[in-house]
């Protein structure tokens, strides 16, 4: 048991890319700055839309409220324990801290007293039996073993695992303590029988009548070969099979990972509640043929909501602008910086966009998504432009973007004068041209390819 919730605690680390997020629809990619405008419209409308029932919460008030069952069960048997100990009469047998009870209740142990019931008449050798029993109990600290099964059913009271566990141990808590009777085996077997008929002790505690009768005395009798003994090895490739297959994994990434449940994701420690905005239709001339064709958009999921508190979208009296500094803008991050890992594409013109960028209170970069390397060459087949994802390109661009993005800095939004936290559906889309392995910055305005230093210029 000790084992199996120690070993998800390791981290086993391999590369797993993970550079896009994992709700990322593979969809037709186009007309992406009219998105905008329907983005920021669909936040506000959802902002006045009632939620539905959050699963999420109810599974986790349903997982509450049984810790606080089995841990008000726990603390009862404590509590059991505690009154048979206060009202009991405190003596000591040949050096045993024995605490006689006027309940009737069969022998049992907790930690270093050993309770017996005044009620049940014990022959001396009987007495002896039980002492002895006990004590192993005693010696070999059982009562710990027995308060951490209990507090792992407190925590995992959903899974079996814990309840078998505990039945497990107990029993073999007790062939260790039958192994300390220094008594006629068919003598000490007959006692056993005869107190299986005596009312058990509190929960809380190594009862002499734990486990069952039948496996006990066959234990008595059992032999241990070197064969058997030699078997215990085998716990040693099982527990590293376990570790490899059973531990956490973690991602090893430039980019900050992002864990998806539903629609929340979580991202740097912050848990972002998406919205899906409804699919749209638009009608568009292809760029080859001159022929209109109705294409279905599927804007991105973006965030409403960060730990719960509904983020603006708008209404604001200042939206985040980006701090007048030098290598401060997506141009100088996003293609000055991997101008020669753009040059790797072949040749032809691409757009690259940051969208549903979160702006902190002090101008952090809280969450962000981008659409990857979109080829603007008309895909006929899907009906738009599709993003590409060169792998010569891909992994080291995305982690660049990654660490510049991070470094961004914002001059906050503000609304009645103070900062506030803020969602903006689109950051600036950068389009680029490729020819011969040469990349240039084309202008949105012209389409026509520009030198960087002219545009930094702008």
């Amino acid at each position: 048991m000790l084992a199996g919730i120690i070993i998800p605690l390791f981290s086993l680390q391999w590369e797993n890319n993970l550079n896009e997020p994992a709700f990322r629809n593979n969809v037709v990619h186009v007309a992406l700055s009219a998105k905008e405008n329907l983005i920021h419209s669909a936040n506000a409308v959802q902002n006045n839309i009632p939620q539905g029932i959050d699963w999420l919460m109810v599974l986790q008030a349903i997982y509450l409220l049984g810790v606080l069952i089995s841990f008000i069960l726990l603390l009862h048997s404590a509590i059991k324990t505690f009154r048979l100990f206060r009202q009991g009469n405190k003596v000591t047998i040949d050096g045993f801290s024995v605490i006689e009870t006027q309940q009737t209740h069969g022998p049992f142990s907790f930690f270093g007293l050993i309770f017996i019931s005044a009620a049940n008449y014990y022959s001396p050798d009987q007495l002896a039996m039980i002492l002895a029993h006990e004590n192993r109990h005693i010696k070999y600290l059982h009562s710990f073993d027995l308060l951490f099964a209990e507090l792992c059913k407190t925590i995992f009271w959903f899974h079996p695992l814990p309840y078998i566990c505990k039945q497990r141990l107990l029993m073999v808590h007790e062939f260790q303590a039958d192994m300390a009777v220094q008594q006629p085996l068919v003598k000490y077997s007959s006692f056993l029988v005869a107190q299986s008929f005596v009312q058990n002790s509190p929960g809380l505690s190594h009862s002499f009548l734990h486990s069952p009768l039948k496996k006990r005395i066959l234990m008595l009798t059992r032999k241990s070969p070197a064969m058997a003994k030699s078997k215990m090895l085998i716990a040693i490739p099982v527990l590293a099979i376990a570790l490899v297959c059973c531990s956490k994994k973690n991602v090893v990434s430039d980019k900050n990972s992002r864990f998806v449940f539903g629609n929340k994701v979580t991202y740097k420690g912050n848990t972002f509640e998406m919205y899906t905005p409804p699919s749209d239709t638009f009608t568009i001339q292809n760029p080859e043929t001159g022929k209109l064709d109705t294409i279905s958009i599927q804007a991105l999921p973006s965030p409403v909501k960060m730990n719960g508190e509904q983020l603006l979208s708008g209404n604001v009296e200042k939206t985040p602008t980006l701090k007048e500094k030098a290598n401060n803008t997506l141009v100088y991050g996003v293609f000055v910086k991997n101008k020669e890992l753009l040059e790797k594409l072949e040749d032809g013109e691409y757009r690259i966009s940051v969208n549903n960028t979160v702006v902190g209170k002090n101008g952090e970069v809280l969450y962000y998504d981008w659409d990857g390397i979109t080829n603007l060459k008309w895909d006929e087949q899907k009906k738009g432009y599709a993003p590409v994802s060169p792998q010569n390109v891909k992994k080291e661009f995305d982690n660049n973007l990654d660490q510049f993005i991070d470094q961004l800095e914002f001059n906050p939004a503000q609304k009645n004068g103070q900062p506030v936290i803020y969602v903006d559906g689109l950051l600036m889309p950068i389009r680029l041209k490729v020819v011969g392995h040469k990349a240039t910055i084309m202008d949105d305005f012209s389409a026509t390819a520009i030198p960087v230093g002219e545009h930094l210029n702008k």
